[in-house]
């Protein structure tokens, strides 16, 4: 009898051991199998859908799931996207918090244009609600090195490229927003344009949104699979874009119709603002009679807020149309739609 409590011990960690290695074993399986139904759902709908494998290794603790060679287009919009691979790994007692990697290189193709994107890392953070269509509740993607090269002739780099979005109460699906770029260098024709103003080509500084969105639906697995989720409000709490001694800032709220028209007020402040306007007149940028139109307002707006070289000005939008500074119209209202 001396032995049997050391032996109802052993069956019990035996036990948990034969029980932990079947739940990982299923739950291995069931997550293989998920992502290649929904690939092979996608294809049954007319998408190119293609992959090479799908394995999940981990044991015991996490599940890190590989898709080799995944290429995915979607008819209805155009939009297609290839890598070498993508990875998904979890805990496998967390499984609901996902770890997304993405290759160095990787392939994004619209009907306008085919974007090479090159990263020396890139990979996200995604906290999901697998009882609500696998609803994004929270995500953060950092990249470093990120250079994008297009088949239209132009190239973009940044040092290193931040975003997150968390799931927030709202009447509509909202999301507060953040977003930051270091050392950006812009395409080669605007270093141009700018060149040609008078501004040294090179790096701007960081670039900064701080944001919150509603949209009219929420972000999941249909944003994917059936149409991207469209934003009906716009909280722009600071917004931040340097080039050397020119600084942008801007904040405000509008509201997005169905249209994608907004409707509201954002207040830009611009610092050497009349540096600003020379260099899009001078680059061809701005058409030479709107920008003595837009001078005037400026030089007026200026004058009643003590003449420094920075000034705020309200840019409105209402009816389709764009106002600076409730006097000078700007023409159409950029529409804003998520394809």
């Amino acid at each position: 009898m001396e032995g049997s409590p050391m032996k109802y011990l052993l069956a019990a960690i035996l036990a948990a051991a034969l029980g932990w290695g079947g739940y990982w074993t299923y739950g291995a399986f069931a997550t293989e199998r998920a992502v290649e139904g929904w690939l092979e759902e996608r294809a049954a709908e007319g998408w190119v859908a293609n992959y090479d494998s799908v394995e999940t290794h981990g044991f015991p603790n996490r599940f890190d799931t590989t898709i080799e060679k995944p290429q995915l287009a979607d008819p209805a919009t155009g939009v297609a996207w290839s890598a070498d691979f993508l990875q998904l790994l979890s805990l496998s007692y967390k499984p609901n918090h996902l770890i997304a990697v993405w290759p160095h290189e990787q392939v994004l193709s619209t009907p306008l244009e085919t974007v090479t994107i090159g990263t020396g890392d890139l990979r996200a953070s995604l906290r999901v609600n697998p009882l609500a269509n696998m609803a994004v509740q929270q995500i953060t993607l950092a990249g470093e090195d990120i250079r994008l090269s297009s088949t239209l002739d132009w190239e973009a780099t940044a040092s290193a490229m931040q975003f997150a979005a968390r799931r927030i109460d709202g009447e509509l699906p909202s999301y507060d927003i953040a977003v930051s770029l270091e050392d950006v260098t812009p395409p080669a024709f605007l270093s141009r344009l700018l060149e040609r103003g008078g501004l040294e080509p090179g790096a701007m500084g960081t670039a900064e949104i701080d944001a919150s969105a509603a949209f009219d639906a929420p972000w999941d697995l249909s944003s994917l699979e059936e149409a991207r989720p469209q934003p009906r409000h716009i909280a722009l709490r600071g917004a931040r874009a340097a080039w050397g001694a020119l600084e942008l800032q801007a904040k405000g709220e509008v509201d997005i119709g169905p249209d994608g028209l907004p409707e509201g007020e954002v207040t830009v402040r611009a610092t050497n603002w009349k540096a600003m306007l020379d260099l899009a007149r001078d680059s061809g940028a701005l058409n030479p009679d709107l920008a003595r139109l837009m001078e005037g307002g400026l030089n007026l707006i200026a004058r009643m807020s003590g003449g420094g070289n920075a000034i705020d000005v309200p840019l409105a939008f209402k009816d389709g149309r764009m106002t600076l500074g409730g006097m000078v119209p700007l023409g159409a209202a950029p529409r804003i739609v998520l394809r």
